[in-house]
Protein backbone atom coordinates (compact mmCIF):
# COMPACT_ATOMS: atom_id res chain seq x y z
CA UNK A 1 0.00 0.00 0.00
CA UNK A 2 1.27 3.44 -0.71
CA UNK A 3 -0.08 7.19 -0.26
CA UNK A 4 0.07 9.59 -2.44
CA UNK A 5 -0.93 13.21 -0.86
CA UNK A 6 -1.62 16.31 -2.13
CA UNK A 7 -3.10 19.26 -1.23
CA UNK A 8 -6.64 19.89 -1.75
CA UNK A 9 -8.70 23.44 -0.34
CA UNK A 10 -10.98 23.27 1.89
CA UNK A 11 -14.55 22.22 0.62
CA UNK A 12 -17.96 20.48 2.46
CA UNK A 13 -17.60 18.30 -0.54
CA UNK A 14 -15.63 14.61 -0.44
CA UNK A 15 -14.96 12.13 -3.41
CA UNK A 16 -13.62 8.85 -3.98
CA UNK A 17 -12.86 6.70 -6.73
CA UNK A 18 -11.95 2.79 -6.73
CA UNK A 19 -10.78 1.68 -10.38
CA UNK A 20 -10.47 -1.97 -10.66
CA UNK A 21 -7.75 -2.98 -13.75
CA UNK A 22 -9.94 -5.37 -15.61
CA UNK A 23 -13.11 -4.84 -17.59
CA UNK A 24 -14.52 -5.96 -20.65
CA UNK A 25 -12.10 -7.14 -22.60
CA UNK A 26 -11.70 -9.90 -20.19
CA UNK A 27 -15.31 -11.45 -20.37
CA UNK A 28 -15.77 -14.47 -21.66
CA UNK A 29 -16.42 -14.33 -25.42
CA UNK A 30 -19.92 -16.08 -24.85
CA UNK A 31 -21.12 -13.89 -22.26
CA UNK A 32 -21.06 -9.91 -24.06
CA UNK A 33 -21.61 -7.52 -21.11
CA UNK A 34 -20.91 -9.48 -18.02
CA UNK A 35 -18.17 -6.97 -16.65
CA UNK A 36 -20.72 -3.76 -17.36
CA UNK A 37 -23.56 -6.39 -15.57
CA UNK A 38 -21.12 -6.62 -12.67
CA UNK A 39 -20.96 -3.03 -11.91
CA UNK A 40 -24.57 -2.55 -11.86
CA UNK A 41 -24.98 -5.99 -9.84
CA UNK A 42 -22.15 -5.21 -7.25
CA UNK A 43 -24.07 -2.27 -5.27
CA UNK A 44 -27.31 -4.01 -4.82
CA UNK A 45 -26.06 -5.09 -1.04
CA UNK A 46 -23.30 -6.78 0.77
CA UNK A 47 -22.95 -9.19 3.94
CA UNK A 48 -22.69 -5.99 5.84
CA UNK A 49 -25.82 -3.88 4.60
CA UNK A 50 -27.45 -5.87 2.85
CA UNK A 51 -30.59 -3.40 2.20
CA UNK A 52 -29.92 -3.03 -2.01
CA UNK A 53 -30.65 0.64 -1.29
CA UNK A 54 -28.49 1.33 1.94
CA UNK A 55 -25.59 2.41 -0.27
CA UNK A 56 -27.50 5.07 -2.38
CA UNK A 57 -30.03 6.17 0.32
CA UNK A 58 -26.75 7.42 2.32
CA UNK A 59 -25.33 9.18 -0.14
CA UNK A 60 -29.15 10.75 -1.07
CA UNK A 61 -29.64 11.67 2.38
CA UNK A 62 -26.29 13.54 2.79
CA UNK A 63 -26.09 15.39 -0.36
CA UNK A 64 -24.17 12.99 -2.17
CA UNK A 65 -24.20 11.08 -5.60
CA UNK A 66 -22.25 8.25 -7.47
CA UNK A 67 -21.76 6.93 -10.96
CA UNK A 68 -19.82 3.69 -12.23
CA UNK A 69 -18.28 3.06 -15.63
CA UNK A 70 -17.11 0.05 -17.82
CA UNK A 71 -13.97 0.55 -20.19
CA UNK A 72 -11.84 -2.31 -22.10
CA UNK A 73 -9.25 -2.50 -19.08
CA UNK A 74 -10.52 -0.78 -16.49
CA UNK A 75 -14.06 -0.56 -14.68
CA UNK A 76 -14.26 2.64 -12.20
CA UNK A 77 -16.84 2.92 -9.29
CA UNK A 78 -16.92 6.62 -7.83
CA UNK A 79 -18.95 9.07 -5.53
CA UNK A 80 -19.39 12.23 -3.57
CA UNK A 81 -20.56 12.95 -0.77
CA UNK A 82 -20.95 15.76 1.94
CA UNK A 83 -17.17 15.93 3.85
CA UNK A 84 -18.53 15.54 7.27
CA UNK A 85 -20.48 11.88 6.40
CA UNK A 86 -17.22 10.88 4.38
CA UNK A 87 -16.25 7.86 6.99
CA UNK A 88 -20.31 6.45 6.86
CA UNK A 89 -19.60 6.44 2.75
CA UNK A 90 -16.11 5.00 2.77
CA UNK A 91 -17.51 2.29 4.92
CA UNK A 92 -20.41 1.36 2.79
CA UNK A 93 -18.60 1.59 0.03
CA UNK A 94 -15.58 -0.67 0.87
CA UNK A 95 -18.26 -3.37 1.77
CA UNK A 96 -19.64 -3.55 -1.98
CA UNK A 97 -16.10 -4.78 -2.64
CA UNK A 98 -15.28 -7.10 0.29
CA UNK A 99 -18.33 -9.11 0.21
CA UNK A 100 -21.09 -8.38 -2.43
CA UNK A 101 -24.21 -10.56 -2.24
CA UNK A 102 -25.19 -10.51 -6.07
CA UNK A 103 -28.35 -12.06 -4.96
CA UNK A 104 -30.46 -14.29 -7.64
CA UNK A 105 -33.46 -11.29 -7.09
CA UNK A 106 -31.54 -8.51 -8.25
CA UNK A 107 -30.94 -10.30 -11.68
CA UNK A 108 -33.76 -9.77 -13.86
CA UNK A 109 -34.37 -6.03 -12.63
CA UNK A 110 -30.64 -5.00 -13.29
CA UNK A 111 -30.25 -6.86 -17.02
CA UNK A 112 -33.19 -4.60 -17.21
CA UNK A 113 -31.31 -1.13 -16.52
CA UNK A 114 -28.32 -2.46 -18.86
CA UNK A 115 -31.00 -3.41 -21.21
CA UNK A 116 -32.73 0.16 -20.89
CA UNK A 117 -29.51 1.81 -20.96
CA UNK A 118 -28.50 0.20 -24.17
CA UNK A 119 -31.83 0.58 -25.70
CA UNK A 120 -31.08 4.38 -25.10
CA UNK A 121 -27.72 4.75 -27.21
CA UNK A 122 -29.16 3.73 -29.55
CA UNK A 123 -30.18 6.70 -30.38
CA UNK A 124 -26.40 8.13 -29.54
CA UNK A 125 -24.17 8.75 -32.98
CA UNK A 126 -21.12 8.49 -30.98
CA UNK A 127 -22.50 5.10 -30.25
CA UNK A 128 -23.59 3.92 -33.37
CA UNK A 129 -19.63 4.91 -34.29
CA UNK A 130 -18.69 2.94 -31.58
CA UNK A 131 -20.43 -0.04 -32.62
CA UNK A 132 -19.16 -0.08 -36.22
CA UNK A 133 -15.89 0.15 -35.50
CA UNK A 134 -15.94 -2.99 -33.05
CA UNK A 135 -17.50 -4.33 -35.78
CA UNK A 136 -15.12 -3.99 -38.06
CA UNK A 137 -11.78 -5.43 -36.15
CA UNK A 138 -10.42 -8.97 -36.22
CA UNK A 139 -13.38 -11.49 -34.56
CA UNK A 140 -10.64 -13.00 -32.17
CA UNK A 141 -9.62 -9.34 -30.86
CA UNK A 142 -11.50 -8.56 -27.80
CA UNK A 143 -11.81 -4.77 -28.92
CA UNK A 144 -14.20 -6.50 -31.56
CA UNK A 145 -16.69 -7.82 -28.91
CA UNK A 146 -19.95 -6.36 -27.81
CA UNK A 147 -19.13 -5.20 -24.68
CA UNK A 148 -22.45 -3.05 -23.12
CA UNK A 149 -24.25 -6.36 -23.11
CA UNK A 150 -28.42 -6.19 -23.38
CA UNK A 151 -31.31 -8.79 -22.78
CA UNK A 152 -30.30 -10.87 -25.70
CA UNK A 153 -26.59 -11.59 -24.33
CA UNK A 154 -27.82 -11.87 -20.44
CA UNK A 155 -30.83 -13.37 -20.70
CA UNK A 156 -31.97 -15.04 -24.01
CA UNK A 157 -28.20 -16.16 -24.71
CA UNK A 158 -27.18 -17.96 -21.80
CA UNK A 159 -30.53 -19.79 -21.48
CA UNK A 160 -30.17 -21.14 -24.87
CA UNK A 161 -26.89 -21.96 -24.29
CA UNK A 162 -27.64 -23.29 -20.79
CA UNK A 163 -25.34 -20.92 -18.76
CA UNK A 164 -25.92 -19.62 -15.29
CA UNK A 165 -25.41 -16.04 -15.24
CA UNK A 166 -24.98 -15.82 -11.70
CA UNK A 167 -22.15 -18.88 -11.58
CA UNK A 168 -20.56 -16.66 -13.98
CA UNK A 169 -20.89 -13.10 -12.83
CA UNK A 170 -19.71 -14.49 -9.57
CA UNK A 171 -16.86 -16.54 -11.11
CA UNK A 172 -15.97 -13.12 -12.85
CA UNK A 173 -15.98 -10.99 -9.81
CA UNK A 174 -13.72 -13.36 -8.46
CA UNK A 175 -11.27 -13.78 -11.08
CA UNK A 176 -10.83 -10.20 -11.47
CA UNK A 177 -11.84 -8.54 -8.56
CA UNK A 178 -8.82 -8.52 -6.34
CA UNK A 179 -7.02 -5.64 -4.04
CA UNK A 180 -3.95 -6.04 -5.76
CA UNK A 181 -5.14 -5.16 -8.72
CA UNK A 182 -6.95 -2.43 -7.83
CA UNK A 183 -6.53 1.74 -7.08
CA UNK A 184 -8.24 3.93 -4.61
CA UNK A 185 -8.49 7.88 -4.80
CA UNK A 186 -10.04 9.89 -2.40
CA UNK A 187 -10.15 14.00 -2.57
CA UNK A 188 -10.92 15.33 0.78
CA UNK A 189 -9.88 18.48 2.44
CA UNK A 190 -9.56 15.70 5.75
CA UNK A 191 -6.43 15.50 7.08
CA UNK A 192 -4.12 12.70 5.87
CA UNK A 193 -3.73 10.53 9.62
CA UNK A 194 -7.86 10.75 9.36
CA UNK A 195 -8.25 9.16 6.10
CA UNK A 196 -5.21 7.05 6.35
CA UNK A 197 -7.94 5.69 9.34
CA UNK A 198 -11.11 5.72 7.53
CA UNK A 199 -9.50 3.59 4.77
CA UNK A 200 -8.05 0.92 6.93
CA UNK A 201 -11.62 -0.85 5.76
CA UNK A 202 -10.30 -1.57 1.91
CA UNK A 203 -7.93 -3.96 3.79
CA UNK A 204 -10.46 -6.07 4.11
CA UNK A 205 -11.14 -6.23 0.07
CA UNK A 206 -9.98 -10.29 -0.41
CA UNK A 207 -5.99 -10.27 -2.38
CA UNK A 208 -6.10 -13.20 -4.68
CA UNK A 209 -2.97 -12.28 -6.03
CA UNK A 210 -3.67 -12.43 -9.46
CA UNK A 211 -1.30 -10.99 -12.56
CA UNK A 212 -2.41 -8.00 -13.43
CA UNK A 213 -4.36 -8.66 -16.78
CA UNK A 214 -3.20 -7.08 -19.37
CA UNK A 215 -3.35 -6.53 -23.77
CA UNK A 216 -0.27 -4.90 -24.25
CA UNK A 217 0.68 -8.70 -26.03
CA UNK A 218 -2.25 -8.60 -28.52
CA UNK A 219 -1.69 -7.11 -31.72
CA UNK A 220 -2.96 -3.47 -32.82
CA UNK A 221 -6.63 -4.07 -34.47
CA UNK A 222 -6.57 -4.54 -38.00
CA UNK A 223 -9.97 -3.27 -39.91
CA UNK A 224 -11.81 -4.84 -42.91
CA UNK A 225 -12.72 -1.66 -44.45
CA UNK A 226 -10.73 2.05 -44.62
CA UNK A 227 -13.64 4.17 -45.11
CA UNK A 228 -17.19 3.37 -44.03
CA UNK A 229 -20.42 5.78 -44.36
CA UNK A 230 -23.52 5.51 -41.95
CA UNK A 231 -26.22 7.13 -42.11
CA UNK A 232 -26.71 9.53 -38.47
CA UNK A 233 -29.16 9.48 -36.51
CA UNK A 234 -28.93 13.73 -36.40
CA UNK A 235 -29.16 15.60 -39.50
CA UNK A 236 -25.49 16.94 -39.45
CA UNK A 237 -22.49 15.70 -41.21
CA UNK A 238 -19.23 14.52 -39.89
CA UNK A 239 -15.69 13.38 -40.60
CA UNK A 240 -13.80 10.92 -38.34
CA UNK A 241 -10.63 9.75 -38.63
CA UNK A 242 -9.29 7.08 -36.23
CA UNK A 243 -5.91 5.14 -36.01
CA UNK A 244 -5.62 2.59 -34.06
CA UNK A 245 -2.02 2.51 -31.47
CA UNK A 246 -0.01 0.93 -29.10
CA UNK A 247 -1.46 0.73 -25.39
CA UNK A 248 -0.71 4.04 -23.78
CA UNK A 249 -1.35 3.44 -20.25
CA UNK A 250 2.81 3.42 -19.61
CA UNK A 251 2.48 6.97 -20.88
CA UNK A 252 -0.17 8.41 -18.95
CA UNK A 253 2.46 11.29 -17.00
CA UNK A 254 3.58 12.64 -20.36
CA UNK A 255 0.53 11.78 -22.67
CA UNK A 256 1.98 12.05 -25.80
CA UNK A 257 -1.55 11.16 -28.04
CA UNK A 258 -2.65 14.29 -26.45
CA UNK A 259 -0.13 16.70 -27.53
CA UNK A 260 -0.35 14.95 -30.86
CA UNK A 261 -4.39 15.57 -30.66
CA UNK A 262 -3.83 19.15 -29.97
CA UNK A 263 -1.71 20.10 -32.83
CA UNK A 264 -4.17 17.68 -35.50
CA UNK A 265 -7.64 18.63 -33.79
CA UNK A 266 -7.13 22.47 -32.56
CA UNK A 267 -7.94 25.25 -34.49
CA UNK A 268 -5.13 27.50 -33.57
CA UNK A 269 -2.97 24.72 -35.84
CA UNK A 270 -4.50 26.05 -39.16
CA UNK A 271 -3.87 29.88 -38.98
Amino acid sequence: KQWYQRRVRATDKAAVCLTVKAGSAHEPSHLPGLAHFLEHMLFMGCKKYPDENEYDSYLDKHGGSSNATTDMERTSYLFDISAEYLDGAIDRFAHQFIAPLLRKSSVKREVKSVDSEYMERLQSDSEKILAISQSLIQEKHPYHGFTHGNRGTLIVGPKRQNIDLLAELRKFYETYYSANIMCLCIASSHPLKSLEKMTKVFEQIPNRKIQEPTLVDLPIPVTRYNFVKYCPVKDKKKMLMSWFLPPQTQHFLSKPVEYVEFLVGHHVAYQ
